[in-house]
């Protein structure tokens, strides 16, 4: 099996929708995985995600179906950077970092939970039963799982196919827009695995000038 796992196209916040760019990322994009003939689609309800997905779902004639675990985790934006999801405190704690002084109020280890068994869920549907760090395949399968989404959330969900604290792909991890991160199910005879094959690939891009590219931050 493999899982397709995307962040939603340039957004307009205000309008909870993608821009005009954003609507040429998600076309470019649809293409690209039009050509996964990928079998399921889903989306997280929030209509930036909903808007990148529906190319794919028009190209490919299928429902994109909603997952209301998947919405974008509200962050408040004081907390987000990365000096402070790894401080020295945090980073002691390990899986507990959210105990950390600065986190501790917010309900980050119910929101992280629903958002873990949404996934496992949403994978033991399609035939991978989680089981203490690996998967079981129930009803091994070559299904094709596409997810769109968006910035924390995706974090969070590499955090548990990864099996790293959510702080550690929060702050390791930048989703760009329409970004592909692939993941397929490796038998290792004990269990199944999420293999990456690549993460946060836009290669689909590479002929679509970004308006954008003068406010990403440089390295």
């Amino acid at each position: 099996m493999d899982f397709y796992l995307m962040r939603h196209a340039d957004p307009d916040y205000d309008n909870d929708t993608i821009t005009e760019y954003g609507i040429k990322q998600a076309e470019a994009l649809g293409e690209r995985l039009a050509k996964e003939n990928i079998d399921y689609i889903y989306s997280s309800p929030l209509g930036r995600a909903q808007a990148t997905a529906a190319p794919l779902a028009r190209m490919l004639n299928k429902e994109i179906v909603l997952l209301p675990w998947a919405a974008e985790i509200g962050l408040p934006a004081a907390y987000s950077p990365s000096f402070q999801l790894l401080n020295e405190d945090c980073l002691s704690r390990g899986y507990r970092w959210f105990e950390n002084e600065r986190f501790k109020d917010l309900p980050l280890a119910e929101i992280s939970s629903a958002v873990f068994s949404g996934l496992d869920c949403l994978l033991a549907m399609h035939g991978y039963r989680s089981a203490g760090g690996v998967y079981i395949a129930d009803r091994p399968n070559e299904h094709k799982i596409a997810l769109f989404c968006h910035g924390y959330i995706g974090g969070t969900l590499l955090s548990h196919l990864f099996g790293l604290p959510i702080n550690r792909t929060w702050a390791g991890t930048c989703l760009w827009t329409t970004g592909v991160t692939k993941f397929h199910f490796v038998d290792t005879g004990n269990g199944y695995v999420p293999s990456c094959q690549y993460l946060n690939d836009r290669s689909h891009l590479y002929d679509l000038p970004d308006p954008n590219f003068d406010k990403l931050p440089k390295w």
